[in-house]
């Protein structure tokens, strides 16, 4: 893994160990049980999302193509991310888990369905 910083690309901004850093910023956020259903959720999508740029992050170690090859099949948001690993989409190994969890994290409704 590589903790390699490059201010000018938008994912190596922060390293690795940032990116997860900020993630479990974000899911400390989201477990505020004072917080509306629409910041809750949209901490939780952040969080997962910055928990993959770390994944993204990580792919630089393999070399430029492969972050280029990352960036391009996942796009930049965490919206991006989720709907990709929601999709399988072939890049990353992640655990079975991923997929469903990413595709209900996209599912969510910001207003409760009753």
């Amino acid at each position: 893994m590589t903790n390699t910083r490059d201010e000018a690309h938008w994912l190596l901004r922060l390293s690795v160990a940032e990116w997860i850093d900020a993630a479990r910023r974000e899911l400390t956020l989201a477990s505020d049980p004072e917080a509306h259903r629409r910041r809750v959720i949209t901490h939780l999508r952040r969080g997962a999302g910055m928990g993959l740029n770390a994944c993204l992050a990580a792919t630089h170690a393999e070399g430029a193509a492969a972050l280029d090859d990352a960036c391009r099949v996942w796009g930049r948001s965490y919206m991006d991310h989720l709907r990709a690993v929601a999709s399988d989409a072939p890049l990353l190994e992640l655990p079975a888990t991923a997929r469903p969890y990413a595709g209900a994290l996209v599912a969510l409704q910001f207003q409760a369905t009753t």
